[in-house]
């Protein structure tokens, strides 16, 4: 344990009521520094209210009051304004734990983490903002850190090949406690809940275009139609924006009789759905990590996924990795299905803890680190 009295401040945005992948990373450190760092103050910042992750004195939340304040684009309100909270409370470090970075005192430490390079890799698939803002933000927001944090190996060895830039820590994203084979009863009272019935395939992804659910519903209708998943339902978990992916949403929502769409669903309802799902499917063209995939294989849910270098870090030994077009989706399910064996979780012996991370990342907080760190999940 780092015994060391700091003032840090959290870019809180991740906090949000209805958190993704990125807010649970975020959330789940967090909960685990205050533990490491027991003589820290942490001040989050954030344009709106958010859940805190520890409920004491040493948790300070700043949220904009100012109503014009809040009717900014988030970005903007995170660039323009947010440096403002932060002077005022004479920070010793700042995480950018969503990368970006506020304006602030020389005096500060900068620490970045950096979770994907959709900005490079597949910047058509993100919406206009955000790619501008990348385009704009991303590359002098990593390269001007004190130190970068990235959450895979793969997103580490992207960084130095793009920006020459070397990682002061890998922290891979970990399981929480939730994430396990459930019982039948509790399987049975949640897809009740949600008017699912077995048998299904499950896929967990915000319906944008780098998450490749377009092809995957695409696929599975086919797959119907040429009579190989008669009994079989698609499940989609996942916010959605209908104004960007009408096209998209037409296709679901034309198909119910197939497809059940649930939208967002809390993290406490996902063990129940994974357990029950005969297959989880996760054909996403590119990603950072991959957290749906140990969290299924965690549950005892059988996995497709695509073959890349990070989801190969969340799935290890115990996925089919596939390539993410309508071939390689519908070969990998029909692999999938008709494998009787169990799910293997060897990957989870290797998976770090949420524990660990922490540790981590407070040495990084705490000094200037100037080697590679690496918590290792395979």
């Amino acid at each position: 344990m780092i015994d060391k009295s700091l003032k840090i401040g959290i870019d809180a945005r991740p906090f949000e009521k209805k958190r993704t992948g990125l807010g649970r990373y975020v959330f789940e450190l967090c909960k685990e520094l205050d533990k490491e760092l027991p003589n820290a103050t942490f001040y989050l910042y954030s344009q709106f209210p958010v859940d805190l992750p520890c409920h004491s004195e040493r948790w300070i939340a700043r949220i904009e009051t100012r109503t014009w304040a809040k009717c900014l684009k988030n970005q903007v309100w995170f660039k323009l304004l947010c440096g403002q909270f932060c002077k005022r409370d004479n920070l010793d470090v700042f995480w950018a734990s969503a990368t970006y970075c506020p304006t602030l005192n020389r005096s500060v430490r900068l620490v970045t983490t950096s979770y994907d390079l959709n900005n490079i890799i597949i910047p058509r698939t993100m919406p206009f903002f955000a790619r501008l803002s990348s385009m704009i933000f991303y590359k002098q927001d990593v390269l001007k850190a004190d130190a970068v944090i990235s959450i895979s190996q793969g997103t580490a060895d992207r960084l130095q090949c793009h920006y020459k830039l070397v990682c002061h820590a890998i922290i891979r994203p970990a399981l929480s406690g939730i994430f396990k084979s459930k019982t039948q009863e509790e399987i049975e009272h949640c897809l009740e809940s949600y008017s699912i019935y077995s048998p299904y395939l499950l896929a967990i992804a915000i319906w944008e275009p780098r998450k490749n659910l377009e092809v995957l519903v695409k696929t599975f209708l086919k797959m119907k139609s040429d009579g190989l998943l008669s009994r079989y339902k698609l499940v989609l978990v996942g916010r959605f924006d209908a104004r960007r992916q009408g096209k998209f949403s037409r296709l679901v929502y034309s198909n119910l009789q197939n497809i059940l769409p649930l939208g967002y669903v809390p993290d406490k309802d996902l063990p129940m759905l994974y357990s029950g799902a005969d297959l989880f499917v996760f054909p996403s063209i590119y990603e950072g990590f991959g957290m749906p995939v140990l969290e299924a294989i965690a549950c005892g849910t059988k996995v497709v996924v695509s073959d890349i270098p990070e989801l190969h870090e969340a799935g290890g030994e115990d996925a089919i990795y596939i390539s993410p077009n309508e071939n390689g989706i519908r070969q990998g399910i029909l692999k999938a299905l008709s494998d009787k064996t169990p799910q293997s979780k060897s990957v989870l012996s290797k998976a770090t803890t949420w524990k660990e991370g922490a540790e981590v990342l407070a040495r990084v907080l705490s000094s200037n680190i100037g080697t590679c760190e690496k918590v290792h999940s395979s």
